[in-house]
């Protein structure tokens, strides 16, 4: 068993984004803060926003978890990685042999050892415990994983599955590896395309393993398992296992009791299951840490904001750190709100003894505000942070507490339907005109009378219209019979 060095080196990245998607493979780092949300006017101004993210667990213990997946992670119908056409092609035309050894180029944990080498097995298997090149793969077995007494099991480590298989059988066939991705998502893919199985050479396998960096995620992909019974028992085995051959994880009905078995367009991922190496955390718009749970319910200030998901990954291979962030846009609908009209101010003239104050009908302007808007209503208050809050309306008539000029606002809101709630405030300004005052007392109209003196004669009012106004603008005067008909004008 070979034990890993710790890296005392730390690599972090601050603001290292994804395009809200896998960078390589469901397996690589990655954080997705969802779909700008907008919430509709009229629900309370807040939302629950939910983030997804890649959780990884240390390494140094020897545990791993072993699940299915979705052989095809989108609408291709693929696994996320070819099978063919890899960059560096190990198929010598030989069997049972090993490859040559090559070099990991990123640090990768298996059951707590630190491994930057391996080597490709012809059977269908991986080694990091290495050995030389082309030495021989042994194909018989009918033992279980894990196995560290015959050869053919106790030399692998990733067994993608193990069988006799024959690359010298055919030309079309290939095995073959490469490295795809940046960092911190670099994998390692090793692929067995077309290969003939030994002694049915017309049955052919295709299936890979894929490494992951940082998360140290192992996944075996599947397009065809055959079963050949004429050879060796048509045994095979799917699953990894430790260095000393003493721990395995294996699906279920995989091994090689199980035999013999038949698999297509099967994905399992084995993971490891140690501490948790990652911490989760959601920020506002300030940069302040609101919370760490994958959903949190958002308000946003001045109806909009910009959160953010953020998810600090530690590899606890080499003690990297990255850091991945990812935002997400909440902004409350304006698409249902209702503009309120705009009332012409209300004036009053005053009343003696002229102090400012008069009583508002404020109703008079609710069908300026309404603006023929249906299911709609209006309520009145003092200050804009009521009518916002919809707290303290006013009743009508109401008296100004302000002389002469006094603005007030009108809250026009959605009755019933989907924009329910929804509102718009506008201003409307209360305005008490100085009432004028009347000279008294004001001189007699004197006239004579004219034959044959009855008492009656044509008196111009205007006469005492210069006295009556005495100089107040914006005034004028007229006359009437009773102090009733005054008073009504």
């Amino acid at each position: 068993m070979k034990h890993s060095p710790y890296s005392l080196l730390v690599l972090i990245f601050l603001l290292f984004f994804l395009n809200n998607n896998y960078a390589q493979g469901p397996g690589s780092l990655f954080v997705d803060a969802g779909l700008d949300t907008l919430i509709p006017c009229g629900t309370g101004g807040c939302a629950d926003i939910t983030a997804d993210y890649l959780e990884i667990f240390e390494t140094f213990s020897t545990n791993y978890t072993v699940a299915p997946i979705p052989y095809s992670p989108d609408v291709t119908s693929n696994p996320p990685f070819p099978f063919n056409g890899l960059a560096n092609n190990m198929n010598p035309n030989q069997d049972d042999i090993w490859s040559v050894v090559e070099t990991l180029p990123f640090d990768f944990c298996f059951f707590g050892s630190l491994e930057q080498l391996f080597q490709v097995g012809s059977n269908g298997l991986i080694r990091f415990d290495v050995g030389n090149s082309g030495d021989w793969n042994a194909w018989n077995f009918n033992e279980d994983l894990p196995n560290n007494t015959n050869p053919a099991l106790g030399e692998g480590n990733i067994f993608t599955p193990v069988h006799d298989i024959n690359p010298a059988d055919s030309d079309s066939d290939e095995i073959g590896y490469e490295v795809l991705g940046t960092y911190p998502n670099r994998v390692l893919v090793v692929s067995f395309f077309s290969v003939p199985i030994y002694g049915c050479s017309d049955l052919r396998e295709t299936h890979m393993a894929v490494l992951y960096e940082f998360s140290n995620v192992i996944e075996i992909y599947i397009q065809n398992k055959h079963v050949c019974v004429n050879h060796n028992g048509g045994n095979a085995a799917l699953g990894i296992q430790n260095n000393d051959g003493d721990i395995a994880y294996v699906p279920p009905g995989r091994n090689t009791s199980d035999s013999p078995w038949t698999a297509s367009r099967e994905a399992w991922r084995f993971k490891p299951d140690g501490l948790e190496t990652f911490a989760f955390e959601w920020l506002d718009s300030t940069g302040t840490v609101i919370g760490n749970t994958d959903t949190i319910n958002v308000c946003p200030a001045g109806g909009s904001e910009i959160f953010t998901a953020r998810v600090t990954y530690t590899n606890t291979c080499n003690g990297d750190v990255v850091v991945l962030e990812d935002d997400v846009l909440v902004t409350i609908s304006t698409a249902l709100s209702i503009p309120a009209g705009i009332p012409d101010d209300l004036i009053l003239c005053d009343e003696i003894p002229n102090d400012g104050f008069a009583a508002f009908d404020l109703t008079l302007r609710d069908a300026q505000i309404i603006n023929s808007q249906p299911d709609t209503f209006v309520t009145y208050y003092e200050t804009d942070t009521d009518a916002e809050a919809g707290s303290n309306p006013l009743a009508s008539p109401y008296t100004n507490t302000t002389p002469d000029f006094q603005t007030v606002f009108a809250r026009l809101e959605v009755s019933s339907g989907l924009g329910l709630g929804c509102f718009d405030i506008v201003p409307l300004l209360l305005q008490v005109d100085a009432a004028p005052a009347i000279t008294d007392p004001i001189d007699d109209l004197i006239l004579c009378d004219e034959i044959p003196n009855d008492g009656f004669a044509a008196f111009d009012l205007t006469l005492r219209d210069a006295q009556i106004i005495n100089s107040q603008p914006g005034t004028f005067v007229t006359y009437y019979q009773t102090e009733a008909d005054a008073e009504a004008g």
